[in-house]
């Protein structure tokens, strides 16, 4: 009896078929070699949840200021009993596992994902699949993975969403040229402007092109041309007129793959918004060629911590002395920092503090980052003695897309997770489950708002590549079709920050010729502000915000988007977005010229990724303030942050300056969509908010229960 009842068993099997991910397969090539039966391999099993409704309802009550559950927050056992299967119903995926010789397994603390580590052979047998060996098209890199259709038990199947590292091919970076591509139709003489920029130096402006030479073709030997250029020419106006020009007859040109490449600097006054600037290269036989850079360019001073915390409000000498909660940047894509980074950046920047950092995960400090250099570096700054964690997600690969829900299950398997986590990733909507199993956004959701539920903050960055997210696949969108939005910042359950620039022309009418109604705003005495980082206002990148073509509108925000989407005049054509979507960011920090150590010196870095770590540093102050007075941590953000903009209009400053229509300088098919979304006053889908101002923050924060 029991060999028949087994008998039928083996035939009680459905078909588990992850989504084949056609567009990641094409990265990864099949190498018809079996993976060794003794090899170890992990997979995560994503559980079915349960009481979603329940879970999402609870969320609202307790994050919504105006509920008086507000900030009572759940213990990870609670949510467990809230979500988790069935004991029974574990039980069977338990005894499943056992039956086929897999005892290394962890059931996570919120009950509704396994991680497993086993030998190949067993995988196979538990999923009646075989694992081969792939090899990536463009990085040295290799993965064990089948595209066979996992078989699942009936009586299993229905208790678990989808498995992590089995069928899903993770999704790579492309490769970048470090040498710009030659265009494709040359005239002969003009010189092609690949940049012009400012970084670092508020008084210079630095343009980087190529000679062409009479025959039309670009130079590749030096010196250029066979040296019959004479003579080069810069020009640089604002407002019309000529502010500065400079001739060079010595050329600082180098060899590249493509070409020659020659860099061209010229002095400038602070605060410029450089609009033309050109260049002009004379020949010996008397010919003459001009080009002109697309863009404007906007030259600010570097930054300081000190400039950033005054600007924003933070008081002086703060210092969290006795915090009882934690804080943390987390990594992707083998980016690791510095202690001795660390160290000299709280040395030259005159702070005091606790540097002991909690380190989950690799880190490879012999080869630091610029991105985890930054966020830990800023993080700590802007709240100097809140215990910090360094978590590192394990990649092969710097190219490797972020496997943010990992991180996410990760969090719910620990107990004394940090409060404040801020994260400089993600990519476009739409690529998101091309690359990763169907059902992983929403799953996402889910994880982000479990960890809502326990007070804990996730600040994300925008993404620097505009509304349009422009870019390779698969972290970028190659076309202006439509708007498209950025994971996961375009979700309802986390705070997406943007960025800004400091400026005198933070005004509108700072930008017209006085005898047009214009205002002169620079100069020495003029106060600062701040305006949204785009190519259209003089830099070479454009801070990310949209709505979201999948996710529902937030019920905190609704009344500001439809504010904002009754200014028809500034919107973009309404096929270009969904109007009921999830508008993002919620609010911005700077995000340009801050000054960051590596490897020993002192170096400008830019990007929405300065801006999270910013306001997670903020974010993590006020915590320290309410830990004090014993109210509960400010936990998910969003519902407080628009009902402060609502009651508290002082909370933020309007940001009215900037539109995010176009991406960066270092990807030119399309550089610009014709649309994107522009500043205006209240909430706008490239600023959100507006910028912090703490001093109001921290009163309306102490206003809650």
């Amino acid at each position: 009896k029991m060999e028949k009842t087994r008998c039928v068993q083996l035939f009680l099997f459905v078909v588990f078929s992850t989504l084949l991910l056609a567009d990641a397969s094409k990265e990864w090539v099949f190498s018809n070699n079996r993976v060794d039966s003794d090899y170890q391999k992990s997979i995560t099993l994503l559980l079915r949840q349960n009481n979603l409704d329940v879970l999402e309802k609870v969320f609202w009550e307790i994050t919504d200021p105006k509920q008086p559950t507000y900030g009572d927050y759940l213990s990870l056992e609670e949510i467990k009993n809230i979500v988790s299967l069935t004991e029974s119903e574990l039980e069977d995926i338990k005894n499943w596992l056992k039956e086929h010789g897999i005892f290394d397994f962890e059931v996570i603390l919120s009950g509704d994902a396994i991680q497993v580590t086993t030998t190949v052979e067993n995988l196979e047998d538990l999923l009646g699949v075989e694992f081969y060996y792939y090899y990536h098209r463009d990085h040295p890199k290799v993965i064990t993975r089948t595209v066979d259709s996992m078989r699942l038990p009936e009586h299993i199947q229905g208790n678990i969403d989808f498995v992590m590292g089995v069928n899903d091919f993770p999704p790579f970076k492309k490769k970048q040229s470090s040498d710009p591509i030659p265009k494709e139709e040359l005239t002969p003489g003009k010189p092609i402007i690949y940049s012009a920029l400012s970084r670092g130096n508020s008084e210079e402006i630095e343009i980087n092109w190529a000679p062409v030479c009479l025959d039309g073709k670009q130079a590749t030997s030096l010196p250029p041309c066979d040296g019959q250029i004479t003579v080069t020419e810069v020009e640089v106006f604002y407002k019309g007129d000529l502010v500065a020009s400079d001739t060079y007859e010595n050329l600082d040109c180098e060899k590249s793959t493509n070409g020659v490449m020659c860099k061209t600097t010229i002095d400038v006054f602070a605060y410029i918004f450089a609009y033309p600037v050109t260049i002009e290269t004379s020949f010996e036989n008397g010919i003459v060629m001009k080009s002109t850079w697309d863009f404007p360019v906007a030259a600010t001073p570097a930054l300081v911590v000190k400039e950033v915390q005054d600007y924003y409000g933070l008081p002086d000498g703060f210092y969290a002395s006795s915090t009882k909660f934690k804080q943390s940047v987390v990594e992707f894509e083998q980016q690791y920092f510095s202690m001795d980074d660390l160290k000299l950046f709280f040395d030259l920047m005159g702070i005091e503090g606790n540097l002991d950092v909690e380190i989950i995960g690799p880190n490879n400090q012999s080869q630091p980052g610029g991105e985890a250099n930054l966020d830990i570096q800023w993080m700590m700054a802007m709240s100097p003695g809140v215990p910090m964690v360094f978590w590192s997600i394990k990649s092969d690969s710097s190219a490797e897309i972020d496997d943010i829900l990992k991180w996410a299950i990760d969090m719910s398997n620990t107990k004394d997770a940090p409060i404040v986590n801020s994260l400089s990733y993600g990519m476009p909507e739409e690529n998101v489950e091309k690359y990763f199993p169907k059902g992983y956004i929403d799953r996402s959701d889910v994880e982000f708002y479990k960890l809502g539920m326990r007070g804990i903050t996730i600040i994300i960055a925008s993404g620097d590549a505009g509304a349009g997210d422009l870019g390779e696949l698969p972290a970028g969108v190659p076309n202006c079709n439509k708007l498209h939005p950025d994971w996961p910042s375009q979700s309802q359950y986390v705070t997406s920050l943007s960025s800004t620039y400091f400026t005198q022309l933070y005004e509108p009418a700072c930008y017209y010729p006085t005898s047009k109604g214009g205002i002169d705003c620079s100069g020495p005495g003029f106060p600062l502000g701040e305006v949204g980082i785009s190519m259209d206002n003089g830099l070479f990148w454009t801070t990310g915000g949209g709505f979201s073509n999948i996710q529902s509108r937030a019920p905190y925000q609704d009344k500001f988007i439809e504010e904002y989407l009754k200014k028809t005049d500034i919107l973009p054509p309404l096929s270009m977005f969904n109007q009921t979507g999830r508008g993002y960011p919620d609010l911005a920090t700077v995000g340009h010229n801050l000054m960051v150590t590596i490897d020993g010196k002192l170096v400008p870095v830019d990007g929405t990724s300065a801006s999270a770590p910013i306001f997670g540093g903020i974010v993590s102050s006020l915590n320290v303030v309410l830990e004090k007075h014993q109210k509960p941590y400010l936990g998910f953000l969003n519902t407080f942050l628009y009902q402060a903009a609502e009651d508290h209009p002082r909370s933020f400053r309007d940001v009215v300056v900037g539109n995010n229509r176009c991406g960066t300088i270092a990807f030119d098919s399309p550089r610009c969509c014709n649309y994107g979304f522009e500043c205006t006053h209240g909430w706008d889908a490239m600023t959100g908010l507006g910028t912090p101002r703490y001093e109001v923050l921290e009163k309306v924060a102490l206003m809650r229960k």
